[in-house]
């Protein structure tokens, strides 16, 4: 027999000895509970400064209660007036308003088509439909993405510089990469 079968023999033994080994240990009652072994334990005292001389006995000091920890409380609010709002926006004393957030696109499932479409390379129509939802949601970086891979692998430079410009910087350097694999050079 090889050495290498023989050793996987051994370490899979091992293995299956320990599994019983724990399996036992579980049922003849395993480990005592946290809270039996803290009972048992005295609390060990600590002598005094002046009983700690080399050639006196020591005497042991009496152990001191422990003191009950204090539950927990629910922290006290402030007035709201003074944290900004989680988006950003102004406090309630600044009278100028938020920034409306963009509109949302009218139907996930669109957006959702729009990527299968594209998904399924069907480019033209998934170009088509991306530029119909950019007209109710301007600034969909999904929709922007959509548009410009599109244009890319149909070939069409002018429609993908038209949309790479919306496009935040980083989905722009990606969208250059992509492009740049169908020959087509974004600015």
């Amino acid at each position: 027999m090889r050495a290498g079968p023989l050793a996987l023999t051994l370490g899979a033994t091992a293995v299956a000895l320990g599994g019983v080994y724990l399996l036992w240990e579980l049922r003849s009652g395993g480990a005592a509970a946290p809270t039996s072994i803290a009972s048992t334990e005295k609390p060990r005292a600590r002598p005094a400064a002046e009983d700690r001389g080399a050639g006196e006995p020591r005497q042991a000091a009496e152990p001191r209660p422990v003191a009950a920890r204090p539950t927990p409380t629910a922290p006290k609010r402030g007035p709201m007036s003074d944290v900004a709002s989680p988006l950003g926006a102004a406090p309630s004393g600044d009278p100028s308003p938020p920034p409306p957030p963009p509109p949302p696109v009218e139907s996930a499932e669109r957006l959702l088509e729009a990527n299968k479409l594209y998904d399924r390379g069907d480019y033209e129509n998934a170009r088509q439909l991306a530029i119909q939802l950019l007209a109710e949601a301007p600034g969909n970086v999904k929709l922007l993405r959509v548009v410009v891979s599109s244009a890319c692998i149909l070939g069409d430079p002018e429609m993908a510089q038209k949309y790479v410009t919306e496009l935040p910087p980083l989905d722009r350097s990606q969208m250059a990469d992509r492009c740049a694999k169908f020959e087509i050079a974004l600015k």
